[in-house]
């Protein structure tokens, strides 16, 4: 071949024998640039041992599933309190307190006087073993009755006597029934009215209930005696008597009943913000007793009362206003703010604590304090929490003063607490003789019964007051009485051995 015949339009060609070379050399070059390729393919490499590191990081706790979350739910550690019949045991190092030396326990001498301490030992011996026997008796365990046979218990039962009902069923009762100057019965708006004054007016309803007596007990000598008072402490213009004075006359108590009346000195207290005339006036304003039925009346006077703070007045105006079209709720503002013009100018809102500050001031002695209240025309008829008068403070804390002047303004002699305790019961408990003879002039009634059917003799006798069981028996006291434990006067004063006391009752009667 020339060198015209080796050559190419691409160039000069290499010699025939270097291509062998080129092609091992192309051959290779393209091993080595697949090799990697091919071989990571094929075997997955592990991880070089430098990805492991020896570092430690907090973790944080996993979260339960929904699952967990429902079926077990996370629930923070409580500290439990110990069980009531687990017993604490006290930490050493807290310094313990003196224990506080047990009360000494009243002997029966001093049980039924909450003021008064006696300077003379006690001397119950024989009481307090009747009286533990009798308890004892009460809740002693019954043995297991033997096992009946067939025949037995195919025997019919004895039939139990109906227990006695208890006197007073006010819930269940018409109310025409419950209140003495209602003598028909009435529609259901006024029963409904004059009932919720029942049950918010503890001392309406308390007024109504005589008090528990046994052997006659001078009753009507007792209501004639407090009329009379009543019309002389009336014309002196005391509020109390116009109010007491009404009730009696609506109830024929000591004077013959006189329902119209009863309407004027009612309504003459109620203009002077007399709330419990209020209510009566209003009780026979629906019942049409001495006077025109009037709801719209009624109403008128229930919301004066309501607005001085009688909580029955404010239901029973509710209850009414239900049974009022809107032209007779109209006039029933307008008559009670007639009404409110034809008061002598007070402070309404604070009836209530003047009422208070009487009986405070009745319990202190503090006579001046207590004729400014009365001849305001405080209500000194009105109770506390435990149900006590003005009237029974006097006589529980002594103070003979300020219960003339009470008596003197025409209160309710013959009042009753929560306890059925009376101004007398109270001086014969705390053996405060000027107060029992001035209570007994004034014909307070001497066998009336408190808990546990304990008449004034009974205490007096019990107490050791050898005056004032002397002069309850010159009074006609009932010295065969017995308690709700079947024990008289005379059993009582043989358990303190109160030989003179015996002696008296043993001269009156009593066996």
């Amino acid at each position: 071949m020339t060198t015209a015949d080796n050559n190419s339009p691409r160039g000069t060609l290499p010699p025939f024998s270097d291509w062998p070379v080129a092609y091992l050399g192309s051959f290779v070059l393209h091993i080595l640039i697949l090799y990697p390729f091919i071989f990571f393919a094929a075997a997955p490499v592990p991880l070089p041992d430098l990805i492991e590191i020896s570092l430690v990081f907090e973790q944080p706790e996993p979260e339960p599933s929904l699952a967990e979350q429902q079926t077990t739910p996370e629930q923070p550690v409580r500290q439990t309190e110990p069980r009531l019949d687990q017993t604490a045991v006290p930490d050493p190092a807290i310094e313990k307190l003196p224990e506080e030396p047990a009360k000494p326990e009243l002997p029966p001498r001093q049980e039924l006087a909450e003021t008064k301490i006696l300077a003379e030992p006690a001397k119950a011996t024989l009481e307090d073993k009747i009286d533990r026997t009798k308890a004892k008796d009460q809740t002693a365990v019954p043995k297991l009755a033997a096992r009946k046979t067939p025949a037995e218990t195919a025997k019919p039962k004895p039939k139990l006597e109906p227990k006695p009902k208890p006197k007073l069923e006010s819930a269940r009762q018409p109310i025409h029934r419950q209140v003495p100057y209602l003598d028909h019965p009435v529609k259901p708006a006024a029963a409904g009215a004059i009932r919720a004054v029942r049950d918010n007016e503890p001392r309406m309803g308390r007024e109504d209930w005589d008090q528990p007596m046994s052997g006659g007990g001078g009753h009507s000598g007792a209501a004639a005696k407090a009329a009379e008072r009543y019309k002389r402490a009336a014309s002196r213009g005391y509020v109390m008597a116009q109010y007491n004075l009404g009730r009696a006359l609506a109830e024929g108590s000591g004077v013959e009943q006189d329902s119209q009346e009863a309407v004027e000195f009612f309504r003459n207290a109620a203009r002077q913000g007399n709330v419990p005339a209020m209510l009566r006036l209003a009780e026979m304003t629906l019942a049409g007793v001495g006077t025109d039925e009037d709801r719209v009346e009624a109403h008128a006077l229930y919301s004066l009362a309501a607005s001085i703070g009688s909580m029955g007045a404010a239901k029973a105006k509710i209850m009414l206003a239900a049974h009022l079209d809107l032209a007779q709720l109209e006039e029933s503002r307008n008559r009670t703010r007639a009404m409110r013009e034809m008061m002598p100018p007070m402070d309404l809102s604070k009836q209530i604590e003047k009422e208070q500050d009487l009986q405070l001031a009745a319990a202190e002695g503090k006579l001046g304090a207590v004729e400014e209240y009365l001849q305001s025309g405080v209500d000194a008829n009105a109770i506390d929490d435990e149900g006590r008068t003005p009237m029974i403070m006097a006589a529980w804390r002594g103070h003979h003063h300020v219960l003339r002047s009470l008596l003197n303004s025409g209160v309710d002699i013959n009042a009753a607490d929560n306890l059925g305790r009376t101004a007398l019961s109270w001086a014969a408990i705390n053996g405060y003789r000027d107060i029992t003879k001035t209570l007994l002039r004034e014909a307070a009634l001497v066998n009336v019964q408190g808990e546990g059917g304990l008449t004034p003799l009974m205490r007096a006798a019990w107490n050791g007051y050898e005056e004032i069981v002397a002069d309850l028996i010159a009074n006609k006291a009932d010295v065969h009485i017995t308690d709700n434990n079947g024990f008289s006067a005379l059993r009582r004063a043989t358990a303190q051995k109160e030989t003179h006391i015996i002696a008296m009752l043993r001269a009156a009667g009593a066996r």
